[in-house]
């Protein structure tokens, strides 16, 4: 993660250092996937439901943390990426995204758990459509309102891409499809 983060830095992009701070929502999503598929593989899916919330638990811990230090580092972080001759407006947009994004940062880690048990219960066709479903809409609102809003959608196109995910993916979760998928009968 922090060779990511410095590699960002060299190279400008503080939205590409963001992703070094959710790399760990990602990690308890596979986690989460690697869980589901042991426990269905021991066919012991009564196991499941426990260790998803542990995980959703875990997204949210991990999401609140990277809110609260972008939340009171949010200048201070924006500022590895701007020379001192900045604007005030370009620091200013900087901090803006970082905290309307990392608002949302565990509405991601929901998405990743819930879509790992998903991946973990080969109801692949559900994970596909919550992450096509997550990817256009990040990239229609991008689309469609980056004239009226001067590029500043991008920090509210990822958090809705990322709701609309969790909406599909919780939706099957709880409709329970997934329990009955089998790799191997």
């Amino acid at each position: 993660m922090e060779g990511h983060i410095k590699g960002s830095m060299v190279n400008g992009n503080p939205a590409k250092a963001l992703i070094g701070f959710t790399l760990p929502m990602v990690a308890v999503g596979n986690a989460a996937s690697t869980y589901v598929a042991q426990n269905m593989g021991a066919k012991k899916p009564e196991r499941i439901r426990m260790g998803y919330r542990i995980c959703l638990a875990m997204a949210a811990s991990i999401g609140l943390l990277i809110a609260v230090i972008l939340h009171f580092t949010g200048q201070g972080f924006v500022g590895l990426f701007l020379d001192s001759g900045s604007s005030a407006e370009a620091i200013s947009i900087g901090v803006s995204y970082l905290s309307a994004v990392s608002m949302f940062c565990f509405v991601m880690g929901s998405m990743n758990v819930s879509n790992g048990v998903l991946r973990g219960a080969a109801d692949m066709g559900w994970f596909l459509s919550s992450s096509v479903c997550n990817l256009i809409t990040r990239v229609a609102l991008t689309y469609a309102l980056a004239d009226i809003t001067k590029g500043m959608i991008i920090m509210w196109a990822n958090p809705a891409g990322w709701m609309v995910g969790l909406m599909i993916a919780l939706a099957r979760y709880f409709q329970g499809g997934w329990k009955k998928k089998e790799i191997i009968s």
